[in-house]
């Protein structure tokens, strides 16, 4: 005869059958309906959609419902060592980290090259890492590891070194979103740069016109866009798209009109 030992100050309820895995007791005894299953942390009764998948449980599904279980993780990940590390709220080191740090960073010749990192990456370029749960950039934790440097949540990390996998906190320089992106080279930067627009017209003085976005425009190329779109206004000159919006609205008013005649 087997004898069934219950953990100590908890009744044997029979939570050694098959049938009570993964799941735990409520007090509340209200029949759940079909398709229905009770949350374990909020207590409340939703569908089997509201849950995450787990083979290891009777019903195949996690204990926890979505909300309950994405809480439970951003809670986590905010409150670890390593999140409060990065924040600068500790100063203590995590064990290990620049060891295995180091482990992941090719080093080619004096410490004025470029370290490039060799883990996961971002697809973007960005050696990406995941310490404790916590996701961060590796090049954030070398500024935080060699410089003390804290990079809060609304500044960017600008690459001198022009290398997105670099590693070197020497390469590396916290700057505000605007002027990193005008230190590139996408459309951004190279309209900052700009001295006249597309038709030759000088972008400065009276001729620049600045937008409430911050953008700059040609006001010799806005003026002569306005006087185009009001000729092709008065003379009738439509786009085929705006014939055809324009045909259906009539189309609708005939429709309406015959209906109330009828």
């Amino acid at each position: 005869m087997t004898q069934t030992h219950a953990r100590p100050g908890a009744e044997n309820t029979g939570a050694n059958d098959e049938s009570c895995r993964g799941t735990r007791l409520s007090a509340d005894p209200t029949p759940i309906p079909d398709g229905m299953k009770r949350c374990t942390k909020c207590e409340e009764v939703k569908p089997h959609s509201a849950f995450h998948r787990n083979r290891k449980a009777a019903d195949g599904l996690h204990p926890h419902c979505k909300a309950c279980h994405a809480a439970y993780r951003a809670d986590k990940k905010a409150n670890s060592p390593v999140a409060r590390w990065l924040r600068g709220e500790l100063d203590v080191t995590p064990d290990g980290l620049e060891a295995w740090l180091l482990d992941r960073i090719e080093r080619d010749g004096d410490d004025d090259a470029c370290w490039t990192w060799q883990g996961a990456m971002h697809n973007r370029g960005y050696g990406r890492v995941t310490l404790d749960g916590v996701p961060a950039y590796a090049h954030h934790i070398a500024l935080r590891l060699w410089l003390g440097i804290v990079v809060p949540e609304e500044m960017h990390v600008d690459h001198l070194c022009r290398d997105r996998s670099c590693c070197n906190p020497s390469h590396l320089e916290v700057v505000t979103p605007k002027v990193n992106v005008l230190r590139g080279i996408g459309p951004s930067a190279e309209n900052a740069v700009k001295t006249h627009c597309d038709n030759g017209h000088p972008l400065t003085g009276e001729n620049l016109y600045v937008r409430p976005d911050g953008g700059r425009d040609c006001r010799a190329c806005r003026r002569n866009h306005s006087r185009a779109h009001y000729a092709r206004t008065r003379n009738g000159e439509l786009t085929p798209e705006q014939k055809l919006n324009r045909g259906i609205f009539a189309r609708t008013i005939t429709f309406n009109v015959t209906e109330r005649s009828a």
